[in-house]
């Protein structure tokens, strides 16, 4: 097995400091005071509903927001009713650091096969059920709030073909607009996931993830448009790839504003040997692989967003063991700065279970 300590990571700005989240039983959770320099705490989620058919083992790319007065948590978990399927639910917090108590027993959002359990959406757009097929599952979660203050949601549909779609939230963040079904924003024939949309300037940018996450192929990409919907239209640019960090599957990115360095991206990539070294490759070449976060910050421009510094050491989470990976500065195949590889503390660590843990041959 692959162990990781962060993968698909949400990172969000509080009070005193920033709340990260991400892949693991429960909802694994760190803290920090500067962004740069984290530690584990305890799981974010409570309990979970009955649909959830595996006791909250392996709840995939957890979104973490403070929307209103409240802290709102979407997850993404499975449900007992498809073979490989997931739904979406959503739970609450008075404070970034409490514990997240699902809002329903029934999830925000699934696919038709589970609607009996589901709010009321229907992930497909046409008679032959692809991409959105009705076979699968829903993932990873991200909410964004227009200039408007509407909420709005966006998911990945599982399986291949897979699509993001967006759908339209309730002003508390909690429930679907009645009467609304999901609208397709982008579709691959492979795997495209990780969905983050930011309005910067006179732009709507939707930031997700392609290939298959268990490689060094895996990527962050871009696109751009003047409208919310008009992103399905938009052409897609890489943005992280293994040529232009050296890393290993750069992905599963977030996006926040930072108080004096503008928007920052947060995102997962393999190390190997138990080391901040970057895989060179994945497979039967990949010894003792992880997940480890890395952070950049970014400027936007006319011709897109750019990464215009790395955030440097240490950035991986304490209070666990299992490898932990620190980018540089500019991370190259050999990053420096000063890693924790052997992290000590009694707080508990994450999961190696759900997408943060591929086989040989992963199938997010």
């Amino acid at each position: 097995m692959y162990q990781h300590v962060v993968a698909d990571p949400s990172v969000a700005k509080t009070a005193d400091g920033y709340v990260m989240v991400s892949t693991g039983d429960d909802v694994p959770r760190a803290f920090s005071t500067d962004g740069v320099t984290w530690t584990w705490g305890p799981p974010a989620l409570d309990w979970l509903p009955y649909w959830v058919s595996d006791g909250g083992s392996s709840v995939w790319a957890a979104e973490i927001a403070r929307i209103g007065g409240q802290w709102v948590l979407y997850y993404s978990a499975q449900a007992g009713d498809i073979s490989r399927g997931r739904c979406i639910g959503v739970a609450t917090s008075p404070t970034a650091d409490g514990e997240f108590t699902p809002v329903s027993e029934t999830p925000l959002v699934c696919n038709n096969v589970v609607n009996q359990y589901a709010e009321d959406d229907v992930t497909t757009d046409a008679a032959s059920g692809t991409p959105g097929n009705t076979t699968f599952g829903v993932i990873d979660p991200s909410v964004f709030t227009d200039v408007s203050g509407n909420h709005w949601l966006l998911f990945k549909t599982q399986g291949s073909p897979s699509s993001i779609r967006i759908l339209p939230l309730t002003a508390d963040g909690l429930h679907l607009v009645p009467g609304t079904d999901s609208v397709q924003l982008v579709s691959a024939q492979g795997t495209i996931e990780n969905p983050v949309v930011r309005h910067v300037g006179t732009y709507y940018y939707l930031f997700d993830s392609v290939g298959n996450y268990g490689t060094c192929g895996y990527k962050t990409v871009w696109r751009r448009a003047t409208s919310l919907l008009g992103l399905s239209a938009a052409q897609q640019h890489p943005l992280l790839t293994q040529a232009n960090t050296g890393l290993c599957g750069p992905g599963g990115a977030d996006v926040i504003p930072v108080p004096s360095s503008g928007m920052r991206m947060y995102f997962a990539a393999w190390t190997c040997g138990g080391t901040p070294k970057p895989c060179a490759a994945m497979g039967s070449a990949a010894v003792s692989p992880g997940r480890a976060l890395y952070a950049g910050n970014l400027a936007f421009s006319t011709k897109g967003p750019r990464i215009t510094s790395y955030v440097t050491a240490p950035i991986a989470p304490t209070g666990c063991t299992g490898s932990a990976g620190t980018p540089s500065g500019s991370p190259t195949a050999s990053p420096t700065g000063s890693p924790s590889d052997s992290p000590s503390g009694s707080s508990p660590c994450p999961s190696t279970t759900g997408p943060g843990t591929p086989s040989s041959t992963p199938s997010p």
